[in-house]
């Protein structure tokens, strides 16, 4: 078992040997690392599906894909992933309502609100409402709320 005093005597020699880096070292390893990263850029994965809900056919669209946050002066720094559902067939699609879904963090991702609880999709589980041992099975999600509202959910 590992104590909290070897995770605590681990963090800080961690801490110790970065900061034992000149600030000119460290200039030259982030410059480095720069020209290094892959340029951010917005990229869209469109997908059609069909589910059932309370016996009527809903036929939506699934986007996956990301949106480039810019510094003022116009360069990206960062993207955000996000899904998206939106129904199809809509006449007027200015007036159809869209639901954010955002949850957690680091390590509390939106993926319950997701495959949980309103998207198209849902993780088959128990009668006591767990997963079942992997791999684990995606079934329509009769619960769904994209019948009344389009979805977009973020994970930044």
């Amino acid at each position: 078992m590992i104590r909290i005093s070897h995770l605590m005597a681990s963090a800080c020699c961690l801490f110790l040997m970065t900061s034992v880096f000149s600030q000119d070292e460290r200039k030259t390893h982030e410059e480095e690392n720069s020209e290094a990263k892959e340029p951010i850029e917005e990229v869209v994965i469109e997908t059609r599906h069909s589910i059932r809900i309370h016996g009527n056919l809903l036929d939506y669209t699934a986007r996956a894909g990301t949106i480039v946050m810019r510094e003022e002066e116009g360069k990206p720094k960062a993207s955000i992933f996000y899904i998206a559902y939106s129904k199809q067939a809509v006449e007027d699609s200015s007036g159809r309502p869209i639901t954010f879904c955002f949850n957690g963090g680091p390590g509390s991702s939106s993926v319950w609100l997701h495959l949980g609880a309103f998207g198209p999709k849902r993780v088959l589980m128990d009668k006591e409402g767990f997963p079942l041992p992997p791999p684990f099975l995606l079934v329509g999600n009769e619960y769904t709320l994209l019948d009344l509202t389009d979805l977009v959910f973020i994970d930044p």
